[in-house]
């Protein structure tokens, strides 16, 4: 028989992961399947006319009444598991909090998922889980979304939430997204019950930004049969563009503004009223004038300039001392000529 492609969901926090298998299967079928920790239970969600991929694995079998009764029996012994790991956990006086706990197919090994503020150092944890436990220990710290994922809940919106549901590899939610959809940029109102933003943020994402980009952006300079405008709002679903022109703020459909691509309209725009114009013309008339008047010719200059005077020499007077008198030589050489 032909192989097919099939997606298949596993594991708490929720896995998808796409199959290969020849067996005849239908949705809803528990199938084995060889994940990433190890030989588990899955649920197939849906079958794909493509042909499969030769790196993608394949399904080991459909799951027998035994391997479910079995897995149902490892599932119950969980909670006497995690009471026993809390215990340790207190006396390694770690911050750390457990959220569930999975077996895999054939028993062997026990996937703990937990949460913490920061990285935890859980070496010594492991080794008295596997003294007490007698199996493989694998502890996995998970984000707050993954864990709400695990543990379920209800939204803001009154539903179960979205990421316990239809969602397997939960995307990339960015502010973006929100702003892309006019939301208010409040934390409080467009964040979930794991304090994260909305998962459903992502999911008509694509579809705002085709529309968008047949708009112009706000803020941004357009042709309208009134005049230049600045665009002020985007209403998408009745496919109208808020301009305000000099004198009166209208909507307009975007074939009416006469710009056919508008991915590239980001040149802001003022629009200023009268009175503002008025100024203007004034400070354009006062520089006009100033202008003339540095044209104008200008005083002769001085033909001679003042010429510098020569610094007089100041000399110390001579300080005469108590009982210091200095000698006249021209009175001694008067002397010695008339002898």
């Amino acid at each position: 028989m032909e192989q097919k492609q099939i997606v298949v969901r596993y594991a708490n926090p929720a896995k998808i992961q796409t199959y290969k298998t020849d067996i005849n299967l239908s949705k809803g079928d528990k199938v084995v399947i060889e994940g990433v920790r190890g030989v588990e239970i899955g649920e197939v969600i849906s079958i794909l006319d493509t042909p499969p991929i030769e790196e993608v694995k394949s399904i080991i079998r459909k799951a027998t009444e035994k391997d479910i009764s079995f897995n149902k029996e490892l599932q119950k012994k969980i909670p006497e598991y995690l009471k026993k790991a809390r215990k340790h956990i207190l006396d390694c006086e770690l911050d750390m909090k457990i959220i569930n706990g999975e077996f895999t197919l054939d028993g062997s090994k026990i996937i703990i998922t937990f949460t913490s503020a920061k990285r935890v150092d859980f070496r010594e944890l492991v080794k008295r889980l596997a003294g007490d436990f007698r199996m493989k220990i694998e502890l996995r710290q998970i984000g707050p979304r993954d864990a709400v994922q695990a543990l379920g809940g209800i939204g803001p919106c009154g539903m179960s939430c979205c990421c316990t549901r239809n969602i397997g590899d939960i995307d990339h939610v960015s502010i973006k997204m929100a702003k892309n959809q006019s939301l208010p940029l409040n934390p409080t109102a467009i964040s979930g019950i794991c304090g994260k933003l909305f998962c459903c943020l992502a999911y008509e994402n694509n579809q705002y930004q085709e529309l968008l980009a047949q708009m112009p952006k706000v803020n941004s300079e357009v042709d309208t049969p009134e005049g230049k405008g600045k665009v002020i709002y985007n209403d998408i679903f009745k496919n109208l563009v808020t301009v305000r022109t000099e004198n009166t703020t209208k909507k307009f459909k975007p074939e009416e503004l006469g710009i056919k691509s508008y991915a590239d309209a980001s040149k802001p725009c003022e629009i200023k009223g009268q009175d503002e114009q008025k100024d203007e013309e004034e400070q354009k008339e006062t520089k006009e004038v100033k202008i003339q008047s540095e044209t104008k010719p200008e005083k002769e200059e001085i033909s001679q300039k003042q010429e510098k005077k020569p610094a007089k020499k100041h000399f110390k007077p001579y300080r005469k001392k108590k009982g210091f008198y200095p000698k006249n030589k021209n009175k001694e050489n008067k002397g010695k000529t008339n002898e």
